[in-house]
């Protein structure tokens, strides 16, 4: 899903020079970090906004992710909006579309980087033993969709697989 993105924003921007993509990276990333810091501020106080924000711009695993090209940029920036909109949608009760939402946001997290699909089990897990079940199936039934409807279809085609199910012969 990210290089899908990639190539719709070149589509719209036009090709940079190799020196300005990492700009877009960045922007990517700040967005994220604005996200989430929102987020934090949302759930605590000012103060461990800051903190949190300080904390996440001096990370050495966040210098290095601009200068690598489609890696997590949209798998973080789609997480942070499902954090949001999970966390809004549990703070407005009687409302359960920010929770759709926040499901369709961890799916398009999963779809850009299948290794944030390892969030999935412990949300599952959170949920069902909080008896949460309405907030469950608000968030999973989406996120199913999606992936059935664009993962799947893929999933006999993933590299990942074709290490367990090629055919070799030992001579």
């Amino acid at each position: 899903l990210t290089f899908l993105l990639y190539g719709k924003v070149f589509e719209i921007i036009g090709l940079p020079e190799a020196n300005n993509l990492i700009w877009l990276s960045i922007f990517i990333y700040a967005l994220t970090l604005v996200i989430f810091t929102g987020v934090v501020l949302f759930l605590f106080d000012f103060k461990t906004a800051l903190i949190f924000s300080l904390i996440y711009i001096l990370l050495p695993f966040n210098w290095q992710l601009p200068y690598y090209f489609g890696i997590y940029e949209f798998a973080l920036f789609f997480l942070s909006l499902f954090f949001l909109f999970y966390f809004y949608g549990v703070k407005q009760r009687p409302s359960y579309v920010y929770l759709i939402i926040s499901g369709i946001f961890l799916a398009l997290a999963g779809l850009s980087r299948e290794a944030l699909l390892l969030i999935v089990p412990f949300l599952l897990v959170y949920l069902w033993f909080k008896q949460q079940k309405r907030y469950l199936f608000c968030i999973f039934i989406p996120f199913i969709i999606i992936l059935s409807i664009f993962w799947l279809p893929n999933l006999k085609h993933n590299a990942y697989l074709q290490v367990f199910i090629t055919q070799t012969t030992e001579d």
